[in-house]
């Protein structure tokens, strides 16, 4: 075949198969048009939401955001702040047996449902309550309903947040932000409060570390007292309302009944060995003597707590009540306080400004002594004043305003809280015992003792002087007989 006949039939079979292709075109067309305007529902869902595998069948489950958050101490440590001791237990925040333990959270919003667990104990517990307070407004006791132990039940609790002004929810909700709270748990000694969390409103904080800061700027106070056993319950007393009113920071050492040497009954240890104890001693846990070690995980380490929390920077110490009703030897209770100040000022608080209560009656003489003996600038005796006008409350409130509250951080509202008619107190450092009297005797005479040692050679030369001019007066006189 020549080479013109094979182009034209080439030629021949490239139109045929270009004209097949379109009109194969046109066919499809047609079919998609059909089908469209009989299912344009299906159609147009499926090119609104085009598939994803890649995606996961729970995704709208897993990244939607809700409304609520948990917070717990180990998830949100800067929305949380401790006083006292305390221990953990995996995710369980444990308050200890001493009272007043409590912990301070940031909280934002009117959503706010505390997540306890039950303390650790057996059979039926009926009675078990803690203290809760928002923006240090009066402390609600909230109760838990009779539980078996056994079962390790976990309860939850709302909160009543007061409603914002107007003018701030007015904002908050034109702005989308949540207004923040503080709330204050106060946990009872009988069945310390196990915290595993907090529900609030969702929303994302930024200024929680700043706020841990100004809370470690309030000052805190730890009171340490041995109590008769008839005495009321620490949220009833005067010195607690106190503090609360000034807004301290404050925990507590206090037994009731117990003495704070250990002379009434070696088999339980005194408030002054219970102080280093993370919970008062009761025989348990283990030991039930007293003069037995305590298991290393139950004493309280102040530069490894399980817990951290702040570190008070004022102590005060109101000791002797039981001692003084067990008719304890005063040297020997003198001698027990002297042995706690030096733990005190050399291993528990250093850096603590330490004030002890001296009380008309009670071991007047053996506390001063005891307080002159240590030589520490830092420590103080302030006489209690029982016939002070207004009270107990009147004359706490003077001692937090004269003597605590001007040595706190600078930027602490103390003359707004304590205002300007407060009374200064006689404070210990005017104080003397008789054995500081004694001192002060002891240094007079060795300051002349002193004086004359080191001028001994001028005194001798003048004795000796002394004695010539006696010897001459004495010749002459007898030469002139």
């Amino acid at each position: 075949m020549n080479p013109v006949k094979r182009f034209a039939v080439l030629f021949f079979f490239a139109v045929v198969l270009f004209c097949g292709s379109v009109i194969a075109a046109e066919d499809a067309k047609e079919a998609i048009e059909d089908v469209s305007k009989e299912t344009p529902k299906e159609t147009t869902e499926k090119s609104e939401e085009p598939e994803k595998p890649f995606l996961n069948a729970n995704f709208r489950d897993i990244y939607l955001v809700k409304d609520e958050a948990f917070i717990t101490p180990r998830t949100h440590s800067h929305l949380f702040s401790f006083t006292g001791r305390w221990m953990r237990r995996r995710n369980i925040y444990q308050a200890s047996s001493w009272p007043g333990t409590s912990v301070t959270a940031l909280i934002y919003g009117q959503t706010c449902r505390v997540k306890v667990k039950a303390p650790v104990k057996e059979g039926i517990v009926e009675g078990h309550y803690f203290l809760a307070s928002v923006d240090n407004g009066p402390q609600l006791l909230l109760t838990l309903p009779a539980y078996n132990a056994s079962e390790n039940p976990i309860f939850e609790f709302n909160i009543e947040i007061p409603k914002p002004d107007e003018a701030v929810s007015g904002a908050a909700k034109t702005s989308n932000v949540h207004i923040p709270h503080i709330l204050e748990l106060t946990s009872e000694p009988n069945y310390p409060l196990n915290l595993v969390g907090i529900t609030l409103d969702n929303t994302i904080i930024h200024q929680g570390r700043e706020w841990l800061q100004r809370q470690n700027k309030i000052p805190a106070i730890e009171y340490i007292s041995d109590k008769l056993a008839d005495a009321p319950a620490l949220n009833t007393t005067a010195v607690y309302h106190v503090a609360r009113e000034l807004r301290l920071r404050q925990e507590y050492i206090v037994t009731q009944g117990k003495c704070f040497s250990p002379e009434c009954k070696r088999s339980e240890a005194g408030l002054a060995e219970q102080y280093n104890f993370l919970s008062p001693f009761d025989g348990n846990p283990r030991p039930q003597d007293a003069r037995e070690p305590m298991p290393s995980k139950y004493v309280f380490h102040r530069d490894d707590p399980l817990v951290q929390g702040k570190e008070p920077e004022f102590v005060v110490v109101d000791v002797g009540d039981n001692d003084l009703a067990h008719d304890i030897d005063g040297f020997e209770f003198m001698e027990s306080l002297q042995t706690f100040l030096g733990n005190l000022i050399v291993n528990a608080r250093p850096n603590a400004e330490i004030f002890v209560l001296v009380r008309a009656g009670r071991y007047v003489t053996e506390t001063e002594d005891a307080i002159v003996s240590m030589r520490y600038p830092h420590l103080h005796a302030v006489k209690y004043d029982e016939r002070r006008a207004g009270g107990d409350s009147a004359w706490y409130k003077s001692f937090y305003c004269s003597y605590i509250l001007p040595l706190a951080d600078p930027s602490y509202p103390y003359r707004e809280l304590c205002g300007t008619a407060y009374e200064q107190l006689s404070v210990g450092s005017h104080v003397a015992g008789s054995l500081g009297k004694t001192v002060l005797v002891l240094l007079v005479l060795g300051g002349i003792f002193g004086t004359l040692f080191s001028r001994r050679r001028q005194l001798v030369a003048y004795v000796g002087e002394l004695r010539g001019y006696a010897s001459v007066a004495n010749t002459d006189k007898e030469a002139g007989q």
